[in-house]
């Protein structure tokens, strides 16, 4: 692992542990054996630190989301099946990552959060575009608003963030698999 992750991943750790507005720079630079001074050669700032927080899951998310949208002929259903797993996948595997985020996002401003809010509107926007293709295909209920439907899909995936562990009696893929049919069963049209 080179020095910036190290930071990084101390970082989350010590988010999580003090939350931001208690951890200082000098926290940080202690947990990775560096002087505070030496810290700025790798990141300008603490809100840095917390964008590259959100930029570490992100990236991963749109990835997915990335290849999946290159899978030629899937349904709207399989889309929105693969949008949930990769939202249950990513909270299990960067659940710290994520947990520090949703508490300390109000913590990003300006032009970080400008891109923090750009990435996540389009990410909002691919969802809602598949809820509408179901929509238009006849195999998602038409009377459902699909701004409320994405929301509710973001807070139930979501959620799972203060419960979902590595190791539970289920497994990720069985969570995610409860979850797409608890949502495209209660969508299905018929």
């Amino acid at each position: 692992m080179d020095r910036r992750e190290e930071i990084i991943d101390a970082a989350v750790q010590l988010f999580q542990q003090k939350g931001y507005a208690n951890t200082s720079m000098q926290d940080i630079a202690g947990a990775v054996g560096l002087l505070k001074g030496s810290l700025y050669y790798y990141l300008s700032s603490k809100e840095d630190l917390l964008y590259e927080i959100h930029e570490r899951f992100m990236q991963v998310l749109s990835a997915k989301a990335a290849a999946r949208e290159q899978t030629p002929n899937l349904s709207a259903r399989q889309r929105l099946a693969g949008v949930i797993t990769d939202l249950l996948e990513m909270i299990r595997d960067y659940r710290p990552y994520v947990v520090v985020f949703f508490h300390e996002h109000a913590s990003v401003t300006g032009p970080r959060w400008s891109d923090i809010h750009a990435r996540r509107k389009g990410y909002e926007q691919l969802v809602r575009e598949i809820v509408q293709q179901g929509q238009r295909e006849g195999v998602f209920r038409r009377d459902l608003d699909e701004r409320i439907v994405t929301f509710g899909l973001f807070g139930m995936c979501n959620w799972s963030a203060t419960w979902l562990q590595s190791g539970g009696t289920l497994s990720t893929e069985q969570i995610a698999q409860t979850f797409v049919s608890l949502l495209l069963d209660g969508l299905t049209a018929g």
